[in-house]
């Protein structure tokens, strides 16, 4: 993101949208689809690896008691009943509506700010790095902190920085900083749900119930977008529409709030 979106920037300007599109597809396809398919791996135990590093647990005598969290062996049929599961994927609408739809209106924005269209693709650009950036010191976090706290660090961060770009000034310096709050948060948020689905569940069936998560928040993905156009539309600018983004983000954050702890 960080190098694609700047020189996707300068092809469009140099040889127009429909080059650009077809060489940045044909740089996907042969990137992430060739090489997945070449070197993915359906799970570490068929490298000699287990999940996380660790080695599974010696099997107990059968003398000895076995407690079995519920949870995990529930069907997902069962999961999805359950008011803990439906608020985690409430949260994950509101997140994902949010952080999509910011990627759909970031760079209009700029532009209307008086930006020229390779300034703005640079800010996006630095949303690329600071996102990687943003990955890898959250999953570190999460690991000693827990998700849900690692969560609502991120979504407020985000919410935070929506709400200041409602108000920020049409200065270039501000907007490169607004980049790297945004860039952080954004990066260290979404793929906690997925560690979160296992933390709760476990991954007997966290395929599954990841599968449920998503198309939750695909919803919100597909959703939040069109609701932020018709605002802009509606009203001639962004503000409301950043309102509205950061509004989702604060209900992000209280829906995975209000989620109690998964069991240890």
């Amino acid at each position: 993101q960080a190098i694609l979106v700047p020189l996707v920037g300068v092809a469009i300007q140099t040889y127009g949208w429909r080059a650009a599109i077809l060489g940045l597809g044909s740089v996907v396809v042969a990137v992430t689809s060739v090489v997945g398919y070449l070197f993915l791996r359906e799970d570490p135990e068929s490298m000699g690896l287990h999940v996380d590093g660790v080695e599974p647990a010696t099997p107990l005598e059968p003398s000895e008691p076995v407690t079995v969290e519920p949870e995990e062996y529930q069907e997902p049929r069962v999961t999805l009943t359950t008011s803990t599961f439906r608020l985690i994927v409430l949260s994950y609408f509101f997140a994902v509506g949010g952080i999509i739809s910011i990627l759909t209106f970031v760079v209009p924005h700029m532009i209307r700010m008086g930006l020229n269209p390779l300034q703005a693709s640079g800010a996006f650009g630095v949303i690329g790095a600071m996102s990687a950036a943003g990955s890898f010191l959250f999953g570190f976090a999460s690991d000693r902190l827990g998700r849900k706290t690692t969560i609502l660090v991120t979504t407020i961060g985000i919410a935070v920085s929506f709400f200041t770009a409602s108000v920020l000034p049409s200065d270039l310096t501000l907007l490169y900083a607004w980049a790297v709050l945004y860039g952080l948060t954004y990066g260290g948020c979404p793929e906690q749900y997925a560690a979160l689905i296992s933390d709760y569940y476990g991954n007997r069936h966290a395929t599954t119930l990841f599968g449920f998560l998503t198309l939750g928040g695909g919803i919100g993905g597909g959703l939040f977008p069109l609701i932020g156009g018709w605002l802009v539309d509606l009203t001639g600018g962004y503000f409301w529409t950043l309102i509205l983004l950061g509004c989702s983000m604060c209900a992000a954050t209280l829906m995975i709030l209000a989620a109690p702890p998964p069991r240890s």
